[in-house]
Formats: C-alpha cells, sequence, structure tokens
C-alpha cells in the first residue's frame, strides 16, 4: 500500500461515484453484511439518513501493481454523531442503524484488513465531530473485525468497554435438512408438527414455493405486506404497509436483492393464498433471515413454524450457503431458540477515542450500570 486518503460524505448522491468499488468492497469483505452493501445502505440513506449527523468514512488506499497505480475502496463505516452517551453529555460517534438494519459491523477489505482498522482509529483520534466515543454497536463479538479491533487497541492501551452482550440463534448447515431437523427436534415435536401440516392440509391444497421469476416478485411483496399488517404487528401500529418510509425500503430493498441474485424468498400457500412468508438475504457463504410474516388466524396449525422447517430444508439445498443470520434480537425467540441450534454473539463494544472526557466514562458508565440494576433487583424485585 503506497497511500491511502479518508473521504467524508453526507449526502446519499455523493456516493455514487463510489458504487463499483463499493460492490467490490462487499464482495471482499472481511466479514459479510448486507445491510451495509450499497444496494440495501443506499435506500435507507435516501429515507432516514440524509440529514447532517450522519457521515460515511470511506477508507481509499492506492497500491502499486507493476509499475502502475490504482485505488480501492479498503472501508466503509457509516457513522451518527451524537452529543449525548446514555443519558451523558459527552459527545459521541456510533455504527449507524435504521430499524431495519440488524448488523453493524462495518465493511473492511480482507487485504489489508489490519491496516484499515489501524487508520480508522488513527481518525477517530482526530475526528472533526471532536467525539470522545464511538460506539461500535451490535458487531459480530466472535468475529474477525472485533478482533482485529480488540488487538489493535490492546497495543495502543486505548480504553474500551463491552457495554451490552446477547447471543441470537443461527442456523448452520449439516449433511442435509432432515439431519439438522433430526438434532434440533425431539421425536415427539416432530410427529406432532407433522400431524398439524396434515390437519392443515386437509383445509386444501397445501404447497411451499420459492420465488422464482421477476415479474411476480410485485405479487409476493405485496401479500408480504397485507399478511403482517393483519398480524400483531398492524394492530400494534408497527407493520411496514402502515408507514410509508418502511413500505418503500421493504419493496426497493428487496427488488434491489432479487436484481442481485441475492434474494431467497419463501411462501406456504394454501389453495393459492399465502399463509406464511419468508424473506431472506444472501451473502455467499452467509445468509440473514430478514423477516416473516404468517396467517395468525391459523395459528392452530402453527403455519410459521412449518414454514421455518422448510427454511431449513431449502437451505440445505442452498449451495454455497453455509450459515443463516436469525437477525432477532428477542432471546428467547421460541420459534428460533427451538429449531435452530446454534448460536452468534452479538456485542456492542464503546471506544474512548482520547480525549479524556471518554476515559472518565468509560471509567464510570460501568459503575453506574451496576448501581441502577441492583438498586432495581433490591428495591422494585427486577
Amino acid at each position: 500500500m503506497e497511500g491511502s486518503r479518508v473521504v467524508l460524505v453526507q449526502r446519499p448522491e455523493e456516493l455514487e461515484p463510489y458504487l463499483p468499488a463499493w460492490e467490490d468492497l462487499a464482495a471482499d469483505a472481511l466479514e459479510k453484511n448486507v445491510f451495509y452493501e450499497p444496494w440495501m445502505l443506499l435506500p435507507a440513506l435516501r429515507l432516514w439518513g440524509d440529514r447532517d449527523d450522519i457521515v460515511l468514512v470511506l477508507f481509499l488506499t492506492t497500491e502499486g501493481i507493476n509499475g502502475s497505480s490504482r485505488e480501492r475502496l479498503a472501508g466503509i463505516f457509516p457513522l451518527q454523531f451524537q452529543t449525548h452517551y446514555r443519558e451523558v453529555p459527552v459527545r459521541t460517534l456510533k455504527l449507524w442503524q435504521h430499524d431495519y438494519c440488524f448488523l453493524s459491523t462495518p465493511l473492511v477489505r480482507h487485504h489489508g484488513a489490519e491496516r484499515t482498522v489501524k487508520a480508522f482509529l488513527d481518525w477517530l483520534a482526530v475526528n472533526p465531530f471532536d467525539a470522545a466515543l464511538m460506539e461500535f454497536h451490535d458487531i459480530e463479538g466472535d468475529g474477525a473485525f472485533h478482533n482485529l479491533l480488540i488487538g489493535e487497541l490492546r497495543r495502543r492501551r486505548q480504553r474500551a468497554c463491552a457495554m451490552d452482550s446477547y447471543t441470537r440463534p443461527v442456523l448452520t448447515r449439516r449433511a442435509d435438512g432432515e439431519t439438522y431437523l433430526s438434532e434440533s427436534l425431539t421425536k415427539k415435536r416432530r410427529k406432532e408438527l407433522n400431524r398439524l401440516r396434515r390437519r392443515l392440509a386437509d383445509c386444501g391444497r397445501l404447497e411451499c414455493l420459492e420465488l422464482e421469476r421477476s415479474h411476480d416478485l410485485p405479487i409476493w411483496i405485496d401479500n408480504f405486506l397485507k399478511l403482517e399488517a393483519a398480524s400483531w404487528k398492524g394492530r400494534a401500529g408497527s407493520a411496514m404497509k402502515l408507514d410509508a418510509a418502511s413500505r418503500e425500503f421493504f419493496t426497493t430493498t428487496l427488488l434491489e436483492a432479487f436484481g442481485h441474485g441475492r434474494l431467497m424468498m419463501l411462501g406456504l400457500f394454501l389453495d393459492g393464498r399465502p399463509i406464511a412468508m419468508k424473506c431472506n438475504l444472501l451473502a455467499a457463504p452467509g445468509s440473514f433471515a430478514f423477516k416473516i410474516a404468517y396467517d395468525e388466524t391459523l395459528g392452530r396449525f402453527s403455519p410459521g413454524v412449518q414454514l421455518e422447517i422448510e427454511n431449513i430444508r431449502h437451505f440445505h439445498r442452498k449451495s454455497p450457503i453455509q450459515w443463516m443470520d436469525s437477525c432477532t434480537a428477542v432471546e428467547d425467540h421460541f420459534m428460533m431458540n427451538h429449531l435452530w441450534r446454534d448460536r452468534r454473539n452479538i456485542q456492542t463494544l464503546t471506544v474512548a477515542t482520547g480525549p479524556w472526557s471518554g476515559d472518565l466514562v468509560l471509567s464510570v458508565l460501568p459503575i453506574r450500570q451496576w448501581i441502577r440494576r441492583n438498586v432495581k433487583e433490591r428495591f422494585l424485585g427486577r
């Protein structure tokens, strides 16, 4: 690497010249993250990120090859600036997340990843926002990026604190789908689910289909939005169909994902009517379970679980996909925790960038949280 430069981008349209380099970076990323790929992040930025507190930090490197040089995008970090950190008045940067972003691990090119992590920490030390803290929210706690970051922070003796950590289910390939299901479910549970499936099939023609043709996609999207709106999310007012921006984001994202060959959409149909639908986003060798909806009026037959069983079978037929992140932050999620055997650690790591205020907050805040937690447990019984 002969040289490097940092580019700050605050408007989505300013990213257009970097799209080919961004797509190349995503394909060669140290860790796959569809939520920060251009086809998914750009629609989100246009809807929710076109404002002054959002900035994308791009690291570009100039490499010499056979006497000539070329510039490559080595890393991209979507950031949000805040004047407070967990109610404490200290200037903070954090990895930007919108409501439909379930992983914030930044895209860093595999080759030269260590140099990019060092360059980002160097930039943080003199960041133009005068932020004393940097929050790496919802990154994989056992991932390659996390390990590089921790190693460099230790080398610099730079203060960092793991503020939150939880595990969420991940589907990892076995020999085949039936082998996986036999490991996940007891014979008694499988027998009961098979009985429910037969009862459901008695109600009409039952079939599981995968979206294959582009001209069917708008119908599948509309069916999914209607199915979700008819569920508890519709009653709670949180269904995507009820919010114009969410509806546009979902529609645009699925159209883009299909166009890039990154969408796996499954549906369980009864007499041609969708009773459960699932959207998965592919990023070989991994994938992400993005959204699922099912007909609650047929809840006695467990249509969501029935579709998830088909998803496990289909996943094992989908080469070269090796894992699927559940993207659920609910640790006691019944369906995922009963069907998906493996776990992925998700962590929020907060780093002091250099000013004394950041070190002070990271020294005091864990004690404050411990006191508040123990007071609640002792006096409120929580």
